[in-house]
Protein backbone atom coordinates (compact mmCIF):
# COMPACT_ATOMS: atom_id res chain seq x y z
CA UNK A 1 0.00 0.00 0.00
CA UNK A 2 1.08 3.45 -0.34
CA UNK A 3 -0.44 5.15 2.91
CA UNK A 4 2.67 5.89 3.86
CA UNK A 5 3.49 8.49 1.28
CA UNK A 6 0.72 9.72 0.81
CA UNK A 7 0.59 13.10 2.66
CA UNK A 8 -2.68 13.09 5.47
CA UNK A 9 -5.58 15.53 4.86
CA UNK A 10 -4.68 16.90 1.33
CA UNK A 11 -6.88 16.05 -1.77
CA UNK A 12 -5.86 14.40 -3.82
CA UNK A 13 -5.38 13.86 -8.05
CA UNK A 14 -4.36 11.53 -9.70
CA UNK A 15 -3.72 9.97 -13.54
CA UNK A 16 -3.03 6.67 -13.81
CA UNK A 17 0.26 5.89 -15.83
CA UNK A 18 2.04 2.27 -17.28
CA UNK A 19 2.94 0.79 -14.07
CA UNK A 20 7.15 1.85 -13.93
CA UNK A 21 9.35 -0.51 -11.52
CA UNK A 22 11.24 2.13 -10.08
CA UNK A 23 10.09 5.35 -10.45
CA UNK A 24 13.61 6.58 -8.06
CA UNK A 25 15.99 5.06 -10.46
CA UNK A 26 13.60 7.13 -13.62
CA UNK A 27 13.77 10.25 -12.21
CA UNK A 28 16.93 10.38 -10.64
CA UNK A 29 18.40 13.17 -11.92
CA UNK A 30 14.53 15.09 -12.19
CA UNK A 31 14.34 15.17 -8.67
CA UNK A 32 17.32 17.35 -7.62
CA UNK A 33 16.13 19.77 -10.29
CA UNK A 34 13.89 22.85 -9.44
CA UNK A 35 10.36 22.32 -10.82
CA UNK A 36 7.54 24.04 -11.31
CA UNK A 37 3.84 23.03 -11.48
CA UNK A 38 1.48 24.93 -13.42
CA UNK A 39 -2.60 24.66 -12.74
CA UNK A 40 -5.12 26.17 -15.25
CA UNK A 41 -8.58 26.51 -14.33
CA UNK A 42 -10.55 27.61 -16.93
CA UNK A 43 -9.22 31.16 -18.23
CA UNK A 44 -7.41 31.43 -14.77
CA UNK A 45 -4.20 30.61 -14.61
CA UNK A 46 -1.50 29.85 -11.08
CA UNK A 47 1.50 28.83 -11.27
CA UNK A 48 3.74 27.78 -8.23
CA UNK A 49 6.88 25.74 -7.20
CA UNK A 50 6.73 22.39 -5.71
CA UNK A 51 8.11 22.47 -2.09
CA UNK A 52 8.51 18.89 -1.96
CA UNK A 53 9.18 15.46 -3.54
CA UNK A 54 8.48 11.89 -2.09
CA UNK A 55 8.06 8.88 -3.86
CA UNK A 56 7.70 5.41 -3.73
CA UNK A 57 8.15 2.29 -5.82
CA UNK A 58 5.71 3.14 -8.42
CA UNK A 59 4.60 6.78 -7.58
CA UNK A 60 6.01 10.15 -7.47
CA UNK A 61 4.38 12.29 -5.02
CA UNK A 62 4.22 16.17 -6.03
CA UNK A 63 3.22 18.49 -2.95
CA UNK A 64 3.20 22.54 -3.90
CA UNK A 65 2.36 25.52 -2.69
CA UNK A 66 -1.00 26.90 -3.76
CA UNK A 67 -2.34 30.54 -2.46
CA UNK A 68 -5.52 31.28 -2.79
CA UNK A 69 -6.08 34.64 -5.52
CA UNK A 70 -7.34 38.04 -3.79
CA UNK A 71 -11.21 37.03 -5.34
CA UNK A 72 -10.98 33.24 -4.24
CA UNK A 73 -13.87 33.46 -1.71
CA UNK A 74 -16.43 34.44 -4.65
CA UNK A 75 -14.76 31.79 -7.27
CA UNK A 76 -15.65 29.08 -4.71
CA UNK A 77 -19.17 30.75 -4.49
CA UNK A 78 -19.82 31.09 -8.17
CA UNK A 79 -18.22 27.77 -9.46
CA UNK A 80 -17.75 25.22 -6.30
CA UNK A 81 -16.66 22.34 -8.82
CA UNK A 82 -14.15 22.86 -11.42
CA UNK A 83 -12.26 21.12 -13.98
CA UNK A 84 -8.60 22.13 -13.81
CA UNK A 85 -5.66 20.90 -15.68
CA UNK A 86 -2.19 20.57 -13.67
CA UNK A 87 1.26 20.71 -16.23
CA UNK A 88 4.09 19.96 -15.18
CA UNK A 89 7.03 21.56 -17.16
CA UNK A 90 10.91 20.24 -17.00
CA UNK A 91 13.70 19.89 -19.20
CA UNK A 92 12.17 20.09 -21.96
CA UNK A 93 9.48 17.37 -21.04
CA UNK A 94 6.06 17.54 -20.23
CA UNK A 95 2.95 16.03 -18.01
CA UNK A 96 -0.22 16.95 -17.78
CA UNK A 97 -2.96 15.69 -15.52
CA UNK A 98 -6.47 16.84 -15.80
CA UNK A 99 -8.88 16.56 -13.27
CA UNK A 100 -12.33 18.04 -11.55
CA UNK A 101 -12.40 18.83 -8.22
CA UNK A 102 -14.01 21.22 -5.62
CA UNK A 103 -12.18 24.82 -5.78
CA UNK A 104 -12.10 24.79 -2.30
CA UNK A 105 -10.04 22.21 -1.95
CA UNK A 106 -7.47 23.49 -4.01
CA UNK A 107 -6.55 26.54 -1.49
CA UNK A 108 -7.15 24.57 1.30
CA UNK A 109 -4.78 22.64 3.94
CA UNK A 110 -2.24 25.24 4.28
CA UNK A 111 -2.76 25.99 0.36
CA UNK A 112 -0.81 22.44 0.23
CA UNK A 113 -1.91 20.31 -3.32
CA UNK A 114 -0.79 16.75 -3.71
CA UNK A 115 -0.65 15.44 -7.22
CA UNK A 116 0.00 11.61 -7.35
CA UNK A 117 1.47 10.51 -10.59
CA UNK A 118 2.60 7.16 -12.16
CA UNK A 119 4.73 8.49 -15.09
CA UNK A 120 5.24 6.54 -18.26
CA UNK A 121 8.21 4.22 -18.94
CA UNK A 122 9.21 6.31 -22.02
CA UNK A 123 11.12 8.74 -19.57
CA UNK A 124 13.53 6.99 -18.47
CA UNK A 125 15.08 7.58 -22.25
CA UNK A 126 15.04 11.20 -21.68
CA UNK A 127 15.77 11.33 -18.11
Amino acid sequence: MLGKTEPKDAPIVSRVWRETKDIRRKLGRLLDQPHTLKVVIHDMSYASEIVAVTSSDDVLWLVLDMLMPQDGNQLVRKKPVVRCEARIFHLGLEWSYRFQTRLEELFSYGGMLSVRARFPDWIEEQA
